[in-house]
């Protein structure tokens, strides 16, 4: 089974808010690895911060040094039961960075691992000593929960319109019951309901789903369908901006508007909420790396 896409860090988000509004951990950090894909390691800047990030969350205290980090983390150890959420760990060497002593944590205290690769946990459980642990496989949703999933997105209803279910199931079952694909489709094709969008968008979208047995390069069709402007952006956001703040972005576009060169931004604020509501702005890097190659 492809372990991508398939809504891990989504899972573990809502066990993690769950937590929070319950108020079940009096300590808790959720950290995400930011992967440097050019050698699949994790950036130094993400180790630095992420051990600051972790000592706030649980004790609301500043490191300036390794030894205190570890320091720090043995007296966190003391402080009741904590929650850990690592999403996306690729490594053994990651979790030990950030969990040098998981066998001395209070009792009651819970981490949250995700990760495709499965031979992670059996490395973790190894090194954990008496630690409890549990390994649970995400599984592809099925016919029902996926039609319901699509159709959210793409009608905002859970039954498609008599006149788009056939095309509706035949999207539904070529995304093979990957949340994210369903979702990217459904919002791409979101009040796309006129007559030579069904004619010619959505048998498109089925056509492009049956032709290639890879998700990453299937969903690339939802970029081809942006207009102009959201191309432009949709690239920006990949190669310059990913990561930083919107409000460092909206000026560059905002000077683009009369732009001959590249061709203006229009409409930067619809543009831009389009490729949100598209779940475009969210998986960017995950799907498509870096789009300016695609699209030169």
């Amino acid at each position: 089974m492809n372990l991508h896409l398939v809504g891990k860090a989504t899972l573990a988000k809502e066990i993690y808010n769950c937590c929070a509004a319950q108020k079940k951990f009096r300590h808790m950090t959720y950290l995400e690895i930011d992967l440097d894909k050019s050698n699949v390691q994790v950036r130094p800047m993400w180790s630095r911060k992420s051990r600051k990030q972790v000592l706030w969350d649980l004790l609301r205290v500043q490191m300036s040094t390794s030894n205190d980090y570890i320091s720090w983390f043995r007296k966190a150890s003391t402080m009741g039961p904590v929650l850990i959420v690592l999403d996306g760990v690729h490594k053994i060497g990651q979790f030990e960075f950030i969990i040098p002593f998981a066998k001395d944590l209070h009792a009651g205290s819970r981490i949250i691992i995700t990760s495709r690769d499965g031979s992670i946990f059996n490395n973790i459980a190894g090194r954990a000593g008496s630690v409890v642990r549990r390994l649970f496989m995400v599984s592809k949703l099925g016919p029902s929960n996926s039609n319901k999933l699509f159709n959210w997105h793409a009608f905002q209803a859970e039954e498609a319109p008599e006149d788009y279910r056939e095309l509706a199931e035949d999207i539904v079952k070529s995304c093979g019951g990957l949340p994210l694909a369903l979702k990217v489709f459904g919002s791409s094709l979101c009040n796309r309901t006129a007559d030579r969008d069904r004619e010619r968008i959505w048998p498109e979208a089925v056509r492009a789903l049956r032709q290639s047995g890879d998700v990453m390069d299937v969903l690339r069709w939802s970029y081809d369908i942006l207009t102009e402007s959201e191309k432009h952006m949709f690239v920006d956001i990949t190669c310059l901006f990913y990561g930083r703040p919107l409000k460092e972005a909206k000026p560059y576009w905002k000077s683009c508007e009369d732009c001959a060169s590249c061709g203006g931004v229009q409409c930067l604020d619809l543009s831009l909420r389009n490729l949100f509501s598209k779940n475009l702005a969210v998986v960017v890097v995950d799907l498509f790396s870096c789009p300016a190659s695609r699209s030169a």
